[in-house]
């Protein structure tokens, strides 16, 4: 996810990202996939420091065209997260970070990564998630469900939720920083409407689920 075009602060940033490596423990040559990658930080960070080939897909077919032109052999694709370009059982791992809650068919989104990965593949999803009530917002939260209700997604597309972190003390630091780069009220245009924010108690996770083996479906 971009703000400005540039890519949008993270609670933890890429510290989440090794986090979620770290516990996968992918083997070298390992493929994934980001997908909703903005600007492709993840994906330069995976490059330069992992053995794994990765593909980053996003829907903005401009942000797509303009990293490609600065440098054309630069590993992404615009692509629709309920139509992912892979055969079934193709890839090790997906990452959603700070996308699915923006992605307007989450169900559907799970299936399809359901069908991508191979058995034992795993589903990273890093995002914000409700302690209080669930909302929905026009802007960069999106969707805020509950930490059940994500999980319970999770589990009924066949995930078996394998890993949970929260990830939520780096958030006044996150709201902070918005606060100075873009002006209070400029803040609130960009969460957008959904009501109070307040009421929502916003949380940060990272949450990573696993498809059964073959021989457990």
């Amino acid at each position: 996810m971009t703000l400005h075009g540039a890519p949008f602060p993270r609670p933890g940033g890429l510290e989440i990202t090794e986090r979620a490596l770290r516990f996968c423990r992918f083997p070298s040559r390992s493929r994934l996939a980001d997908i909703g990658c903005g600007r492709g930080e993840t994906i330069r960070h995976i490059l330069k420091n992992h053995d794994f080939h990765i593909l980053g897909i996003d829907k903005d077919e401009a942000l797509i065209g303009e990293l490609l032109s600065e440098d054309e052999g630069f590993p992404v694709m615009t692509g629709d997260a309920l139509r992912l370009p892979f055969p079934d059982d193709g890839l090790d791992g997906l990452l959603y970070e700070c996308s699915f809650s923006k992605m307007e068919s989450p169900s559907g989104v799970l299936e399809e990564a359901f069908r991508v990965l191979k058995g034992g593949g795993f589903l990273i999803v890093s995002d914000f998630y409700a302690a209080g009530e669930e909302r929905t917002f026009s802007g960069i939260l999106g969707r805020v469900e509950r930490k059940e209700a994500l999980i319970a997604r999770m589990e009924k597309a066949g995930f078996a939720l394998d890993f949970f972190e929260d990830f939520s003390a780096g958030l006044p630091g996150l709201w902070g920083q918005m606060v100075l780069d873009n002006g209070l009220e400029r803040l609130r245009e960009l969460i957008g409407v959904g009501g109070p924010l307040c009421d929502v108690r916003c949380r940060y996770g990272l949450f990573v689920g696993r498809k059964p083996e073959a021989d457990a479906l």
